[in-house]
């Protein structure tokens, strides 16, 4: 079931935004997709995101470390209760969505595959990077 919630993306790469997900008719999300040539278009999909003719246009979900990138800047926290985190370098996500960072503030480079799993990281703030 799609969650209005969420964020997705065509299985093909394409940015998505969901409109609603309750319309009583057998497609019953409705979504506007940006085009290659960078428009937006309407498209309506079954409720598990298939669309009706076009796999490309399939949703998938977007975790939220997926924009990140190996060796970007991050500050990260172990434990849900402790709120002061550390700088680090994203090192990925785990096979269930964690992220993890390079130990010891190394980065792909450097780390010789040395990663820590995180309760969470972020991108810095400009008072992080002073």
């Amino acid at each position: 079931m799609i969650d209005i919630t969420k964020k997705y993306r065509t299985r093909d790469g394409r940015e998505v935004r969901i409109l609603a997900t309750d319309i009583k008719n057998k497609r019953s999300v409705v979504a506007v997709i940006t085009g290659n040539d960078g428009k937006e278009y309407c498209v309506s999909l079954h409720e598990d995101g298939k669309h009706w003719s076009d796999a490309d246009h399939d949703l998938i979900e977007v975790g939220p470390y997926d924009d990140f990138k190996i060796d970007e800047p991050v500050v990260a926290t172990l434990f849900p209760t402790i709120r002061e985190g550390f700088k680090r370098y994203f090192a990925g996500t785990t096979e269930d969505g964690r992220p993890m960072v390079f130990d010891d503030g190394r980065t792909a480079w450097s780390s010789a595959g040395s990663r820590t799993i995180c309760f969470s990281v972020r991108r810095p703030t400009e008072e992080d990077l002073k």
